[in-house]
């Protein structure tokens, strides 16, 4: 059986990992949720620049308007749902996240065990020391032990 010193320092290493995993999934969800917040609302904000844009040239051009208003309103942003390299983007990210939540329930699973471990390993040492106290006791009053 492993030594509570040798278990609590595989448990220290696989709460240092986990912890790193925390840190980056709580990194790579912000991300996320920047995407599909702050980015859908720049992109709103530059669409309605450009349709204020389109409407503004629209207003004041003759004969072309149709046209230059058309050319104007094709540069309009697409939202991360719908722009195929920020949704990849996005799912990759998604997929990061995934792969860190699952580590992280592995080495929670695994670092309850070796809480497990750790108490009985404790109370195995504890136990062997009292034994071995008390067989020296034994054996400066000349008795055997238990």
């Amino acid at each position: 059986m492993a030594s509570s010193s040798w278990l609590k320092t595989q448990r220290s290493g696989k709460v240092s990992e986990r912890d790193t995993l925390v840190r980056r999934k709580n990194g790579v969800d912000t991300i996320i949720r920047k995407i599909g917040t702050d980015f859908d609302n720049d992109v709103t904000n530059i669409n309605n620049m450009i349709t204020y844009c389109s409407s503004y040239y629209s207003s004041g051009l003759k004969g072309r308007k149709k046209s230059i208003s058309s050319d104007i309103d094709s540069e309009k942003e697409k939202y991360d749902s719908y722009d195929t390299k920020i949704n990849s983007s996005k799912t990759n990210l998604q997929n990061e996240s995934n792969r860190c939540q699952t580590r992280i329930d592995i080495l929670n699973s695994e670092i309850s065990s070796l809480d497990s471990q750790i108490r009985t390993a404790e109370y195995n040492e504890e136990q062997a020391r009292k034994k071995a106290w008390e067989e020296y006791l034994a054996s400066l009053k000349g008795g055997k032990t238990k």
